[in-house]
């Protein structure tokens, strides 16, 4: 059934992708009702995409969903391209055999190893609807300064230091977090927490997260 689905959307994709190109290039793609159903469709496939994997491998993935999602999203986007390009001449019943004999290795190795999650599956499909939206950035600053909580925790320093910076990386995640955030605060908290090296991946993805 998986593969199947799988290559039902190879084939439709294959089929009307220079349709899909033109489309995009309509004047009409500037227009914001334009920019909201298109949104919508994006949402309508992830949802699409979510409910395949859940059927094919269970609940057991839920958990897991987003990265799941998002790695077959890759999966199929990358081989699609190659195949419009004309760089591969397998027939799509095959295509879709060998994507779907990926995503069981990676499902296999998910559940065999349960790693933590990288992406929420919760907030995907409102990231999909507003990808540049406050709210959604913000849940995402606060996730990232509680992952920089516990990795502070986690450092061999005394535990007078430790709060020291847990106090600091509260401090920045309250900058972080308002609608418009003061960057000077935000520096002033970023350098100080910069000093010590465990901490400094964390700041460069915030950095990264405001600009």
């Amino acid at each position: 059934m998986l593969r199947r689905k799988i290559e039902l959307q190879l084939q439709y994709t294959v089929e009307n992708h220079l349709l899909m190109i033109d489309f995009k290039e309509l004047p009409v793609t500037t227009n914001a009702h334009f920019i909201t159903a298109w949104k919508r469709k994006k949402a309508a496939l992830h949802a699409w995409r979510r409910e395949l994997l859940i059927e094919a491998y269970g609940k057991r993935i839920e958990p897991y969903i987003g990265d799941i999602v998002a790695i077959f999203r890759g999966i199929l986007i990358e081989y699609l391209t190659y195949v419009q390009q004309k760089v591969i001449a397998l027939p799509m019943p095959e295509l879709a055999g060998f994507i779907s004999g990926r995503l069981d290795a990676v499902v296999d190795e998910i559940i065999r190893t349960a790693p933590k999650p990288v992406i929420d599956g919760r907030n995907i499909h409102d990231h999909d609807l507003h990808p540049s939206d406050t709210q959604i950035r913000q849940a995402t600053v606060r996730q990232l300064i509680e992952l920089l909580n516990a990795r502070i925790g986690e450092l061999s320093r005394p535990e007078e230091a430790r709060d020291k910076l847990r106090q600091v990386a509260s401090l920045l995640g309250e900058a972080c977090g308002r609608e418009s955030p003061d960057r000077t605060l935000v520096r002033v908290f970023a350098a100080y927490l910069e000093a010590v090296p465990e901490p400094r991946p964390f700041i460069r993805q915030l950095n990264y997260l405001l600009s």
